[in-house]
Protein backbone atom coordinates (compact mmCIF):
# COMPACT_ATOMS: atom_id res chain seq x y z
CA UNK A 1 0.00 0.00 0.00
CA UNK A 2 0.90 3.43 -1.16
CA UNK A 3 2.58 5.76 2.14
CA UNK A 4 0.49 8.63 0.68
CA UNK A 5 -2.55 6.77 0.18
CA UNK A 6 -1.82 5.25 3.68
CA UNK A 7 -1.94 8.77 5.31
CA UNK A 8 -4.70 9.94 3.36
CA UNK A 9 -6.69 7.62 5.37
CA UNK A 10 -8.34 8.80 8.41
CA UNK A 11 -7.34 5.68 10.37
CA UNK A 12 -3.75 6.01 8.64
CA UNK A 13 -3.41 10.03 9.68
CA UNK A 14 -4.27 8.90 13.19
CA UNK A 15 -1.75 6.20 13.30
CA UNK A 16 0.35 9.00 11.85
CA UNK A 17 -0.56 11.79 14.38
CA UNK A 18 -0.74 9.05 17.44
CA UNK A 19 3.55 8.19 16.22
CA UNK A 20 4.54 11.69 16.53
CA UNK A 21 2.94 11.93 19.87
CA UNK A 22 5.19 9.10 21.12
CA UNK A 23 8.39 10.01 19.15
CA UNK A 24 8.38 13.49 18.42
CA UNK A 25 9.19 15.51 22.12
CA UNK A 26 8.95 19.21 20.64
CA UNK A 27 5.68 18.09 19.36
CA UNK A 28 4.36 16.79 21.46
CA UNK A 29 5.26 19.20 24.12
CA UNK A 30 3.77 21.93 21.67
CA UNK A 31 0.71 19.86 21.25
CA UNK A 32 -0.29 19.80 24.86
CA UNK A 33 0.64 23.55 25.34
CA UNK A 34 -1.92 23.95 22.66
CA UNK A 35 -4.34 21.16 24.26
CA UNK A 36 -3.86 23.42 27.75
CA UNK A 37 -3.89 26.90 25.89
CA UNK A 38 -4.45 29.62 29.16
CA UNK A 39 -3.23 26.77 31.36
CA UNK A 40 -0.10 26.27 31.60
CA UNK A 41 -0.33 24.18 35.09
CA UNK A 42 -1.99 21.92 33.13
CA UNK A 43 -0.20 21.75 30.09
CA UNK A 44 3.13 21.10 32.41
CA UNK A 45 1.62 18.72 34.21
CA UNK A 46 0.33 16.90 30.70
CA UNK A 47 4.37 17.53 29.49
CA UNK A 48 5.75 15.78 32.74
CA UNK A 49 3.42 12.81 32.98
CA UNK A 50 4.06 8.57 31.22
CA UNK A 51 1.20 7.80 28.39
CA UNK A 52 -0.38 4.92 26.90
CA UNK A 53 -1.42 5.52 23.27
CA UNK A 54 -4.50 3.71 21.64
CA UNK A 55 -5.58 3.43 17.93
CA UNK A 56 -9.01 3.28 17.24
CA UNK A 57 -9.53 1.61 20.72
CA UNK A 58 -13.44 1.64 21.29
CA UNK A 59 -14.17 4.39 18.34
CA UNK A 60 -11.67 6.75 19.47
CA UNK A 61 -9.20 7.42 17.20
CA UNK A 62 -6.48 8.02 19.69
CA UNK A 63 -6.61 7.91 22.94
CA UNK A 64 -3.67 9.26 25.58
CA UNK A 65 -4.33 7.80 29.17
CA UNK A 66 -2.19 9.27 31.95
CA UNK A 67 -0.27 6.23 33.55
CA UNK A 68 -1.43 7.44 37.14
CA UNK A 69 -5.07 7.85 36.02
CA UNK A 70 -5.26 11.37 36.19
CA UNK A 71 -5.77 12.46 33.01
CA UNK A 72 -7.70 10.77 29.42
CA UNK A 73 -6.90 12.59 26.02
CA UNK A 74 -9.43 11.44 23.49
CA UNK A 75 -9.21 12.77 19.42
CA UNK A 76 -11.86 12.63 17.41
CA UNK A 77 -9.76 12.80 13.79
CA UNK A 78 -11.35 13.94 10.69
CA UNK A 79 -10.58 14.66 7.10
CA UNK A 80 -13.79 14.48 5.33
CA UNK A 81 -16.63 17.02 5.87
CA UNK A 82 -18.91 14.07 4.95
CA UNK A 83 -18.03 11.98 8.04
CA UNK A 84 -18.84 14.38 10.57
CA UNK A 85 -21.58 12.77 13.02
CA UNK A 86 -23.52 14.79 14.82
CA UNK A 87 -22.82 15.06 18.18
CA UNK A 88 -20.24 12.71 18.40
CA UNK A 89 -18.05 14.30 20.61
CA UNK A 90 -20.20 14.60 22.91
CA UNK A 91 -21.55 11.10 23.18
CA UNK A 92 -17.83 9.88 23.70
CA UNK A 93 -17.10 12.55 26.04
CA UNK A 94 -20.16 10.84 28.53
CA UNK A 95 -19.12 7.60 28.04
CA UNK A 96 -16.01 8.43 29.11
CA UNK A 97 -16.42 10.26 32.10
CA UNK A 98 -19.10 7.87 32.95
CA UNK A 99 -16.86 5.08 33.08
CA UNK A 100 -13.99 7.08 34.56
CA UNK A 101 -15.44 9.44 36.95
CA UNK A 102 -12.44 10.45 38.54
CA UNK A 103 -10.53 11.05 35.53
CA UNK A 104 -10.05 14.63 33.93
CA UNK A 105 -10.66 14.24 30.49
CA UNK A 106 -9.76 16.29 27.33
CA UNK A 107 -11.94 16.35 24.06
CA UNK A 108 -9.97 17.19 20.88
CA UNK A 109 -12.09 17.60 17.66
CA UNK A 110 -9.36 17.29 14.73
CA UNK A 111 -9.94 18.26 11.50
CA UNK A 112 -9.67 20.58 8.11
CA UNK A 113 -10.08 24.53 9.41
CA UNK A 114 -12.60 24.89 11.90
CA UNK A 115 -15.16 22.22 10.95
CA UNK A 116 -16.19 20.44 14.31
CA UNK A 117 -16.21 23.53 16.23
CA UNK A 118 -20.08 23.03 16.94
CA UNK A 119 -19.12 19.64 18.39
CA UNK A 120 -16.62 20.85 21.22
CA UNK A 121 -19.45 23.78 21.78
CA UNK A 122 -21.90 21.07 22.74
CA UNK A 123 -19.45 19.58 25.27
CA UNK A 124 -18.40 22.65 26.86
CA UNK A 125 -21.94 23.58 27.32
CA UNK A 126 -23.28 20.31 28.54
CA UNK A 127 -24.73 19.87 32.06
CA UNK A 128 -22.20 16.85 32.66
CA UNK A 129 -19.36 19.35 31.58
CA UNK A 130 -20.19 22.06 34.29
CA UNK A 131 -21.11 19.61 36.62
CA UNK A 132 -17.95 18.39 37.07
CA UNK A 133 -16.08 22.48 37.80
CA UNK A 134 -14.64 23.05 34.65
CA UNK A 135 -11.72 20.70 35.10
CA UNK A 136 -11.97 19.49 31.67
CA UNK A 137 -10.90 20.06 28.38
CA UNK A 138 -12.57 20.58 24.60
CA UNK A 139 -10.96 22.10 21.52
CA UNK A 140 -11.00 21.78 18.32
CA UNK A 141 -7.85 21.97 16.66
CA UNK A 142 -7.48 21.89 12.55
CA UNK A 143 -4.70 19.41 10.70
CA UNK A 144 -3.41 23.20 9.25
CA UNK A 145 -2.46 23.92 12.78
CA UNK A 146 -0.77 20.48 13.31
CA UNK A 147 1.21 20.69 10.23
CA UNK A 148 2.88 24.27 12.29
CA UNK A 149 3.34 22.29 14.97
CA UNK A 150 5.78 20.36 12.80
CA UNK A 151 7.99 23.33 12.52
CA UNK A 152 9.12 22.28 16.07
CA UNK A 153 9.73 18.41 15.43
CA UNK A 154 12.16 18.74 12.52
CA UNK A 155 10.39 16.41 9.89
CA UNK A 156 12.17 14.31 7.69
CA UNK A 157 10.64 13.05 4.47
CA UNK A 158 8.42 10.57 5.77
CA UNK A 159 6.68 13.04 8.38
CA UNK A 160 6.79 15.41 5.61
CA UNK A 161 5.21 13.32 2.93
CA UNK A 162 2.57 11.99 5.58
CA UNK A 163 1.30 15.96 6.51
CA UNK A 164 1.17 16.55 2.78
CA UNK A 165 -0.99 13.49 1.60
CA UNK A 166 -3.16 14.28 4.88
CA UNK A 167 -3.66 17.87 3.36
CA UNK A 168 -4.49 16.83 -0.21
CA UNK A 169 -7.06 14.31 0.97
CA UNK A 170 -8.75 17.25 2.77
CA UNK A 171 -8.34 19.35 -0.57
CA UNK A 172 -9.39 16.53 -2.69
CA UNK A 173 -12.37 15.16 -0.39
CA UNK A 174 -15.32 17.25 -2.37
CA UNK A 175 -14.03 14.98 -5.57
CA UNK A 176 -13.16 11.53 -3.62
CA UNK A 177 -15.76 9.49 -2.57
CA UNK A 178 -13.89 7.13 0.02
CA UNK A 179 -16.39 4.34 2.09
CA UNK A 180 -16.45 6.37 5.71
CA UNK A 181 -16.68 2.60 7.71
CA UNK A 182 -14.18 0.73 8.05
CA UNK A 183 -14.02 -3.34 9.19
CA UNK A 184 -11.24 -3.19 12.36
CA UNK A 185 -9.54 -5.90 10.04
CA UNK A 186 -8.76 -2.95 7.33
CA UNK A 187 -8.30 -0.49 10.34
CA UNK A 188 -5.39 -2.65 12.28
CA UNK A 189 -3.98 -3.21 8.40
CA UNK A 190 -3.63 0.69 7.40
CA UNK A 191 -2.49 1.27 10.97
CA UNK A 192 0.59 -1.50 10.61
CA UNK A 193 1.03 -0.63 7.40
CA UNK A 194 1.79 3.16 8.84
CA UNK A 195 3.72 2.18 11.40
CA UNK A 196 6.28 -0.15 9.74
CA UNK A 197 6.62 2.78 7.20
CA UNK A 198 7.36 5.38 9.83
CA UNK A 199 9.45 3.30 12.29
CA UNK A 200 12.28 3.75 9.45
CA UNK A 201 11.99 7.43 9.89
CA UNK A 202 11.27 7.71 13.92
CA UNK A 203 13.24 4.60 15.06
CA UNK A 204 11.44 2.71 18.17
CA UNK A 205 8.66 0.42 16.96
CA UNK A 206 5.34 0.03 18.81
CA UNK A 207 5.68 -2.39 21.61
CA UNK A 208 1.46 -3.70 21.01
CA UNK A 209 -0.24 -4.01 17.90
CA UNK A 210 -2.75 -1.32 19.21
CA UNK A 211 -1.02 -0.02 22.16
CA UNK A 212 2.33 1.40 23.33
CA UNK A 213 3.77 3.37 25.84
CA UNK A 214 4.59 7.22 25.93
CA UNK A 215 7.25 8.30 28.17
CA UNK A 216 7.41 11.59 29.24
CA UNK A 217 11.52 12.91 29.06
CA UNK A 218 12.84 15.05 31.55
Amino acid sequence: MKLDLLFSREEGASAFLATLLRDELDFRCAFFEMLAEGHPEVAASLKAKKWEVGIEVDQINVHLSADDGTWEILIENKIQAGSKRPKQLLRYYERQIKDHPGTCVAMVYLSPAEMGTDEVELVKKANCFAERGCRDLAIQISWGEIEELMAVAAPDTDIGRGIAAIKGAIENASKEKWPLEYGREIVHQVARDVRERLQNALGNPFRLRDRFILASHG
